[in-house]
């Protein structure tokens, strides 16, 4: 895309601005979330993007001072604000799995960790446009003492923002990962992949920086208008490619949210999805990671069961599609490494149901190192791999099968032992990982139940008993005519 030489002309306004925010946001029906940061962080409101103009004005005395508003959309707001003199208010939301519109693709340049001044940072990015590594920027932003890049993002057809699908943040989150790391000379943060990131509102004050108000630049394509890319423009513009993948997995893949699967069929599947998205987000996996990729891996392939159970040469061409991917310096991984993990022996052993020992998500997340960000972003299934340990993930004991027995039957009788409803098999899974980290499947809980007593009000038992009493019932009600 060609462009021409361009020319920063910042405007720095006298007071809290709404334009970049409308240039960002572009009036979709979603929440834009409000902060600020003055002495102390707080959580402001949420308001819709199509109402901004006519809220705005009203709200500039609260935002003067390190105010923030979020990049992307969200679903919805956080409930409404009590004794509000305005309706249109209602609480701030800023959570990743909430977020609805992806607005724009964004750097924020800490150059000045690195000693560069700000007219440096914005120097050197325009440079780098015209040396086309990187596509013109849309916005630049000065906050203060740094340099926000914006990339504003479009739909396919041009007709609107881009919806938040789980495809389209991977996509989202590959591109933020290319561009941390292009433009990591300047101090931009690789993984700055934060769905709910917020940035400073220009014309507000940065109480840090001595620079006064945030001024904002946005830059003007050959025909005036703004630069917009489509995901797909930038992620060919920022060099991201999608990893490889067999077609036999791809289907399995396709078709998860649409067959129903139970137990370890589908934690294993979704495993399966959770390492693809994964794979997606990185690009890669580093140094000191490769083997313990490629074990994991090869442990889900070959864990699948029944209709999803893949074959061992499917097996091996996946993993060497992951293994194509993995840097070779500074210490080569070479093929021949990721073959004694794909041996037939060892292939045997995993497919081998008596023999396999299932990993453990909390055991997945620490060996891949999922980071907090990550986390959010691999939910699915309503659950995912935790972050690990090293980013918080919860500490997990480490008991005995009987050991992990003892306490499931324990938590089950004081829970539902006097009585109480039993939900559904899968949500006390759930439960019992949520409470105390003990993994679980909807047999094994079943199975404790009867063992302490306590009817499953779905189970068999309970099914033909009322099953009975309604022949029973039938019979009464036939002789008593």
């Amino acid at each position: 895309m060609a462009h021409q030489l361009s020319i920063p002309d910042f405007i720095e306004p006298a007071f809290p601005d709404l334009r970049p925010v409308l240039a960002i946001h572009r009036g979709h029906d979603g929440f834009v979330s409000f902060h600020s940061g003055d002495g102390e962080f707080h959580d402001l409101f949420s308001i819709r993007a199509c109402d901004l103009e006519g809220v705005f004005p009203q709200l500039i005395p609260q935002l003067e001072f390190d105010g923030y508003f979020s990049i992307n959309g969200f679903l919805r707001h956080g409930g409404y604000l009590r004794g509000n003199r305005l309706p249109e208010l209602s609480r701030a939301l800023r959570r990743n799995d909430s977020v609805r519109w992806l607005t724009c693709c964004f750097a924020d340049l800490d150059s000045h960790r690195l000693g560069l001044s700000v007219g440096q940072t914005v120097g050197a990015v325009i440079d780098a446009q015209d040396r086309n590594e990187i596509p013109p920027a849309s916005m630049m932003v000065r906050s203060g003492r740094g340099v926000w890049c914006f990339w504003f993002l479009m739909s396919d057809d041009g007709s609107g923002l881009v919806g938040a699908f789980p495809d389209k943040v991977q996509t989202w989150c590959s591109i933020q990962n290319s561009i941390g790391k292009r433009l990591a000379i300047l101090g931009s943060d690789p993984m700055a992949r934060d769905l709910s990131r917020i940035t400073r509102i220009a014309g507000s004050v940065n109480s840090k920086a001595a620079a006064g108000r945030v001024s904002y630049w946005i830059q003007k394509n050959g025909a005036g208008g703004k630069y917009t890319y489509t995901l797909g423009d930038l992620a060919e513009r920022f060099g991201v490619k999608r990893p490889k993948v067999i077609a036999s997995i791809e289907s399995k893949n396709e078709e998860l949210a649409a067959r129903g699967r139970k137990g370890a069929a589908a934690r294993w599947m979704y495993d399966l999805d959770r390492f693809r998205r994964l794979w997606n987000l990185r690009g890669t996996f580093p140094v000191g990671m490769r083997n313990k990729a490629v074990n994991i891996y090869a442990t889900i392939l070959a864990s699948l069961r029944g209709d999803d159970a893949i074959p061992p040469a499917d097996i091996r061409a996946a993993v060497l599609d992951l293994w194509e991917t993995f840097p070779q310096e500074p210490e080569p991984y070479p093929w021949s490494q990721a073959l004694r993990v794909l041996s037939p022996s060892s292939i045997k052993g995993l497919t081998a149901k008596s023999k396999l020992r299932p990993l453990r998500a909390q055991s997945i997340a620490d060996l891949l190192e999922v980071t907090q960000e990550e986390f959010e972003i691999l939910k699915n299934g309503g659950k995912g791999w935790p972050p690990a340990m090293k980013y918080g993930g919860a500490v997990r004991e480490t008991l005995s099968r009987p050991e992990q027995q003892k306490r499931r039957r324990e938590l089950l009788r004081g829970r539902f032992g006097g009585g109480a409803a039993v939900p559904p098999l899968g949500q006390l899974v759930v439960w019992l990982d949520e409470t105390a980290g003990l993994e679980s499947t909807p047999a094994t809980v079943a199975s404790d139940l009867r063992a302490i007593g306590i009817e499953n009000p779905r189970g068999h038992v309970a099914k033909s008993r009322r099953k009975r009493s309604r022949a029973q019932k039938r019979e009464r009600k036939l002789f008593c005519n």
